[in-house]
């Protein structure tokens, strides 16, 4: 109880502190002014769902976007 107490009041600050961040408008307007969005994608056993996936982000409108995908040990055909 002793310690959940200083990590409740950590996380709420934090909260609250990020939340008064103002996201980048220009990604709204698609404009490259706040660099690349890069996401990266841990991907095992996803041939079914991947397509769809990469399908869905590249139709996103973030401006420009680096996905990177990482194929961990799949068994199926995830890497092609």
């Amino acid at each position: 109880m002793i310690l959940l107490l200083p990590v409740l009041l950590l996380w709420l600050c934090g909260f609250l502190v990020l939340w008064r961040v103002p996201l980048c408008s220009a990604w709204k307007e698609g404009r490259p002014d706040c660099g690349t969005l890069s996401l990266i994608i841990p991907a095992r056993n996803e041939e079914d769902s991947l397509p769809a996936l990469l399908r869905s982000l590249g139709s996103e409108d973030t401006g420009p976007l680096e996905i990177i995908v990482v194929d961990d040990g799949s068994t199926d055909r995830t890497a092609e």
